[in-house]
């Protein structure tokens, strides 16, 4: 197995795991979720990942897929997932449980979870989940990462589901095939004010955007920011969260009517080389 070096993500864009499809799909809230067979997904250098047959089912917090994780070797492994696509839709906030399944060496975990938070799922319009792919991250103890690239999950709704992408709002930086929208309206979420933005990436090269500065909301200083990576030819929603602790340690009163900030774009996920000039973006509500 090749192994390659990447770098650790300052915000993660992880991932989904899994299958060989069966069965009907269930709802959870207004998202319909499908069933996987049980399917293993990894099976090298003495690791096997196995995604338990079932339905995908929405849990106190997450939409969750359990998953069996077996470790013969002689080191500790830790297994992730990046790069989630649903339906073709790049989502950037994936999570493993616990940040991430750590297996000890010798042993076996018939609970680890992979989840992902149903209102990111409604950021991105998602109302069916279909066809399920991401970048499979085994890391041993003291040893760089395995990446295994583009593992599908087949399950009862796969290639039946059009995902539209829809990019609205106004355009904060298009250079080189990498473009930017945001929403010209504030969310709200349980941490902050929320800014919804739509990330092409349409060239040749693995692509980060970041705002490592900061935001400047109603002309004061606030401490944040975002950062999102994203594979060539695809689309990605995420979202950049002003966070309410920042917002009151900065004096700023809501609502937010103005919020600045300055748009780099790097090489690889941890602020590695500028690739093309900054953006300087102010945008009113």
């Amino acid at each position: 197995m090749k192994k390659i070096i990447t770098p650790i993500m300052i915000l993660v864009v992880l991932i989904f795991m899994s299958g060989c499809g069966g069965g009907d799909a269930s709802s959870s809230g207004s998202i319909k979720l499908p069933s996987v067979e049980k399917q293993v997904i990894y099976d090298e250098n003495n690791v096997k990942v196995t995604v338990n047959a079932g339905e995908i089912e929405e849990g106190l917090s997450n939409v969750e897929i359990p998953i069996t994780i077996e470790n013969k070797s002689n080191k500790s492994v830790k297994v992730n997932a990046k790069q989630l696509r649903i339906n073709g839709v790049t989502i950037w906030h994936f999570y493993t449980s616990f940040g991430g399944c750590i297996v000890d060496a010798n042993s076996t975990s018939t609970n680890a979870k992979f989840g992902i938070s149903p209102n990111i799922l409604k950021i991105s319009k998602i109302k069916e989940v279909g066809d399920i792919e991401f970048d499979l991250d085994i890391k041993f103890s003291g040893e760089d990462p395995i990446i295994k690239e583009n593992v599908k999950i087949v399950t009862s709704l796969s290639g039946k589901v059009k995902q539209e992408f829809k990019a609205s709002g106004k355009t904060i930086y298009d250079q080189d095939g990498i473009k930017l929208l945001a929403k010209e309206t504030l969310d709200s979420s349980a941490h902050g004010p929320m800014l919804i933005l739509y990330f092409v990436n349409n060239s040749d090269k693995f692509v980060s955007v970041a705002n490592p500065k900061g935001f400047v909301a109603n002309g004061k200083q606030v401490s944040g920011g975002f950062q999102f990576g994203l594979k060539p030819s695809s689309k990605m929603v995420c979202n950049a969260i002003i966070g309410e602790n920042d917002i009151k340690a900065a004096g700023v009163k809501l609502p937010i009517k103005s919020l600045a900030f300055k748009v780099v774009t790097f090489d690889n996920p941890l602020y590695g080389k500028k690739v093309l000039p900054p953006a300087e973006v102010k945008l009113e509500f």
